[in-house]
């Protein structure tokens, strides 16, 4: 993933959130890739990350180094796709 962080935090960069395809849309369910379902067996959550049980889909977010956090899925940012 640190690649990944380089590419879009570069210096003078504007801070941006990405959206990589985590979640766990049936409520207390495990979480799972969107592209084929599968739960998710690795995570990279910040400390106190996910803390929110309205928040429902992963997000790489900018203030935590681009470490996972919950977010809501209505949420605008941008995406990673696995290729």
């Amino acid at each position: 993933m640190s690649h990944i962080v380089r590419e879009v935090d570069r210096p003078g960069s504007k801070p941006v959130h990405f959206w990589i395809g985590g979640n766990r849309l049936k409520r207390f369910e495990e979480w799972r890739w969107v592209s084929d379902g599968q739960r998710i067996e690795f995570f990279d959550f910040y400390k106190l990350q996910p803390n929110q049980d309205t928040s429902l889909c992963i997000v790489l977010w900018h203030p935590f180094k681009y470490d996972w956090a919950d977010e809501p899925c209505t949420s605008s940012y941008g995406y990673i796709c696995k290729i």
